[in-house]
């Protein structure tokens, strides 16, 4: 079905819905709107191998199979920009801001603010290029304020290239506009499936956001890396500053749990694709330092700034590394910032983690945690409070090489402790926990939940200062009582 003015599709059974034309012509501007329980297999906001200039596309309600903010076929170009908001209903497979083989030559952008995506949300397309190699100019955006998504989200297309930058925006204080606030929703993110078991061991499905694309344009499952799926840069922006504690739903008028939950890794790149300029990562407000934000790892980024947030880290493998079958929780990352008081829980080491940092970011100026504790143990002055906890036996390594020759650098004065995880997902930080102080005296079982050991490695460099750039910790007296 071909765009009608004034036809309504609302509870009727199509096959396909086109915004624009049909194998010719150009269509300036293209509206569709699904609402009301609509049963469609594929929306396109485009036309089906037919020119558009600038598509848009709402869904409000309804069943699609699948969905494309831009056209069908290779003659469907978008010669500007593709916009798609979805604020419910559901989508049984992939959401795409993009379209089916169709270029966008702009911008593409999708916007989830309720409803379901039970595949992937692509802020690109699917087999199709978003901009042109000559130009080096597009943008991809994805936005995600509301909803669930049962499978991945990617700033890039499904199989093919962005020809400039892709944008991934969870949560509603980084969405690309601000009109899209506007929309009633709750604050209630999901991105992926997790399974508990009763030991605490984590079953991850989907979950993950990816800066770039899925893979290259044969759809590879060789997950090399080799193939470039965005050209100038990506970015990754996740902040939970509204989704805390609970909130009167504007939808049913009733209080209810807010949330932003993405249970699988964060890539600067795609899943089987790299980025050839630039990657840089944000997390901001995530979780809770009882129960922090359950993921398995932040890979292959240049740089990753996390600010006032609680990330737990299980591992995942890379076939790709020297070590391909073992689980790191920080893969291929140059500079790790850990800013404003954020907390950490490693449940494995890292590969190629080059930098970490421990201190505070502001106006685009970094100051490292400094703190001063007297040879009585007693903090006297700290600007900043960032922590790194590590399961007993586990330890971390900071390195450039993955044979660990050469260390990197290790700045600031972060805490160091170990921890137990839970399986209602909180964390046990034993003798570690905020309470205790020099001179306090432990609960026997504070002390034997964490037993073992741990340490962090980084390079130790001419006339280092290990008060100033390393750790400090919490100890055992040598004596009979038990105090810190």
């Amino acid at each position: 079905m071909y765009a009608v003015p004034g036809y309504d599709i609302s509870t009727k059974n199509i096959t396909n819905v086109y915004g624009g034309n049909n194998a010719g012509g150009r269509a300036q501007l293209t509206y569709v709107n699904v609402l009301d329980n609509s049963v469609a297999d594929t929306i396109y906001g485009g036309g089906n191998e037919a020119e558009s200039d600038y598509t848009n596309v709402y869904v409000e309600s309804g069943t699609l199979q699948n969905l494309y903010g831009g056209g069908n076929g290779t003659n469907a170009v978008v010669n500007q920009n593709a916009n798609t908001v979805i604020t419910g209903g559901t989508i049984n497979n992939n959401a795409f801001g993009g379209g089916n083989a169709a270029t966008v030559i702009k911008e593409s952008e999708i916007s989830l603010i309720g409803g379901t995506v039970n595949g992937s949300l692509f802020a690109a397309g699917n087999m199709a290029v978003t901009g042109t190699e000559a130009a080096s100019n597009s943008k991809t955006t994805v936005n995600v304020l509301s909803g669930t998504v049962l499978g991945n989200v990617y700033g890039g297309p499904n199989v093919s290239v962005v020809y400039g930058e892709t944008f991934v925006n969870i949560g509603d204080s980084v969405a690309s506009r601000a009109d899209l606030r506007n929309y009633d929703y709750e604050h209630i993110i999901n991105i992926g499936t997790l399974v508990v078991d009763g030991s605490g061991n984590k079953t991850v499905t989907g979950g993950t956001i990816f800066g770039g694309g899925e893979a290259n344009s044969a759809g590879s499952e060789h997950y090399d890396f080799t193939f470039i799926s965005v050209n100038v840069g990506t970015n990754v922006n996740i902040d939970g500053t509204n989704y805390h504690g609970t909130e009167i739903s504007p939808l049913t008028g009733q209080e209810i749990d807010v949330g932003l939950n993405a249970y699988g890794s964060f890539f600067g790149c795609g899943n089987a694709s790299a980025t050839q300029g630039y990657s840089v990562m944000t997390i901001r407000n995530y979780g809770d330092s009882d129960k922090p934000g359950s993921n398995v790892s932040i890979q292959r980024v240049q740089e990753v700034k996390i600010y006032n947030s609680f990330i737990e880290l299980s591992g995942a493998i890379d076939r790709n590394n020297d070590y391909g079958d073992v689980l790191f929780t920080f893969s291929r990352v140059d500079s790790a910032y850990l800013l404003d008081n954020s907390e950490i829980f490693l449940r494995a080491s890292a590969n190629l983690l080059k930098n970490l940092y421990s201190g505070t970011y502001t106006n685009d100026t970094f100051t490292k945690e400094q703190v001063t504790i007297t040879d009585e143990g007693v903090i006297t002055s700290q600007n900043v409070n960032n922590k790194i906890f590590i399961l007993p036996s586990k330890h971390l390594d900071v390195a450039e090489d993955q044979g660990l020759t050469e260390f990197g650098n290790v700045v600031g004065m972060a805490f160091m402790g170990m921890y137990r995880y839970s399986v209602d997902g909180t964390v046990n930080k034993g003798m570690y926990k905020d309470s205790y102080h020099t001179g306090d005296t432990a609960e026997s079982t504070d002390v034997t939940v964490v037993s073992g050991g741990t340490y962090i490695r980084g390079e130790h460099y001419s006339a280092h200062n290990i008060k100033v750039d390393g750790y400090y910790s919490h100890y055992i007296d040598d004596s009979d009582v038990i105090t810190i």
